[in-house]
């Protein structure tokens, strides 16, 4: 079996003790995925608190987006 590889794209706190992280997984076969790993369980916030929610999470995912765009393009393939 082929050595894979992980890279951290971004990651962020939701909320204490909660986390939600996006990473690039690479196998040995050069085929990539991208892995986001949730929180293992449901969590919640106060309603008022919500659009704060959505905001770290819209950042959160559209940083990752950046990063892998970044490493592409380091590694001269193009983003689609």
């Amino acid at each position: 079996m082929g050595k894979t590889t992980r890279v951290l794209l971004a990651s962020g706190d939701l909320a204490p003790h909660v986390s939600l992280s996006v990473e690039l997984v690479r196998h040995a076969d050069q085929h990539e995925r991208i892995m986001i790993n949730w929180p293992s369980r449901p969590s919640s916030a106060f309603a008022a608190k919500f659009p704060d929610l959505v905001s770290v999470i819209t950042r959160l995912l559209g940083n990752a987006g950046i990063e892998l765009a970044r490493i592409q393009a380091a590694n001269g393939r193009h983003t689609s």
